[in-house]
């Protein structure tokens, strides 16, 4: 996909990662392979190589495999999103004590500042 000169990636497996005894590669969730654009409704063939249905959400994905959401997608989903909401909240936390820091200064700063008046 794209051009020779700026290639996309189209966010595939490592191969063998599909569990089928064939070389393949799977598209990953955000996978360009997964319902194109213009893409077609109707496949020749009924199941892909592991024997799951060609067409799962109305659209032929690019390749011998379709994309199936399972729950390792899903699970691996969950992971991902716990990770960055807990790295979210660590920066948050930091954050809150940066601002507590600067307004002790501003405080401090305040009562200086009235004690010279």
């Amino acid at each position: 996909m794209g051009t020779a000169a700026s290639p996309l990636s189209l966010l595939l497996a490592a191969i063998n990662e599909s569990g089928v005894p064939t070389r393949t590669r799977v598209p990953l969730n955000a996978s360009r392979a997964i319902n194109p654009a213009g893409g077609d409704t109707n496949s020749g063939f009924t199941t892909d190589q592991r024997g799951i249905s060609k067409v799962i959400s109305g659209i032929v994905d690019i390749g011998s495999v379709e994309f199936d959401p399972g729950p390792n997608d899903i699970a691996a989903l969950i992971r991902f999103l716990y990770k960055k909401i807990t790295k979210l909240n660590r920066n948050i936390r930091k954050e809150k004590r940066k601002i507590r820091k600067w307004k002790r200064s501003i405080r401090s700063l305040k009562d200086r500042l009235a004690a010279i008046q």
